[in-house]
């Protein structure tokens, strides 16, 4: 059984490389398809409070060094979890070249909490609760009906209430890395949330 479950999470069927069907990712292609912003784009500022209550404004951060925004799709998503506990064991050799790592979520700040608490994280992470920053990055997509309740079924979430939304949003789990000019130097974004930035791409790039 729980083989199964991981089959139908994780191994979308016949779901193959970007020109495949997205609604095997559990993207409602009959909304607007997020393309995220292309290396060369400034980017959007924002300032919004982390889970700790500190003001993080970009405009500012970047002055300071290179920005590593990492977009995560829910407490509830296992692949989420170990990704950024796996890269939070690496965390150090960002922050020895200066840069600061902000993960952003789609959820209520409580389970915003509860991620950067359960992957152990020494970073900031901010609950986008207005999805100011997920749209302004383009990474935010509708979910279907079929995978919502897929989610529900097998994960015990509703990906709505989860973010205090009546509509089931999340986001491409996309990485952008922001350069002290304010310019986007490098972005890694696959609808597959398997395909995560790797460390090493990041450092090539700050």
């Amino acid at each position: 059984m729980k083989n199964l479950i991981f089959i139908l999470l994780f191994l979308p069927g016949l779901v193959v490389g970007q020109e495949a069907d997205l609604t095997g990712y559990g993207v409602d292609t009959s909304f607007a398809v997020p393309k995220g912003l292309e290396v060369g784009t400034a980017a959007p500022n924002f300032s919004v409070n982390d889970v700790n209550g500190n003001l993080l404004v970009l405009d500012e951060l970047q002055k300071e060094g290179p920005v590593v925004l990492l977009f995560y799709r829910g407490k509830w998503c296992p692949v989420c979890s170990k990704y950024l506990n796996n890269f939070n064991d690496s965390i150090q050799l960002l922050t020895d070249r200066g840069a600061r790592v902000i993960a952003v979520g789609p959820e209520k700040e409580e389970y915003s909490q509860k991620m950067k608490k359960k992957t152990k994280s020494d970073f900031s992470f901010v609950a986008d609760t207005s999805l100011q920053i997920l749209l302004s990055y383009d990474v935010l997509f509708n979910v279907t009906k079929k995978y919502r309740n897929m989610i529900k079924t097998y994960l015990l979430t509703d990906i709505a209430e989860n973010n205090g939304k009546e509509t089931a949003m999340i986001p491409v789990p996309a990485t952008y890395v922001i350069n002290k000019e304010g310019t986007i130097v490098y972005k890694q974004f696959d609808y597959d949330y398997k395909n995560r930035a790797s460390v090493k791409s990041i450092l090539e790039h700050l």
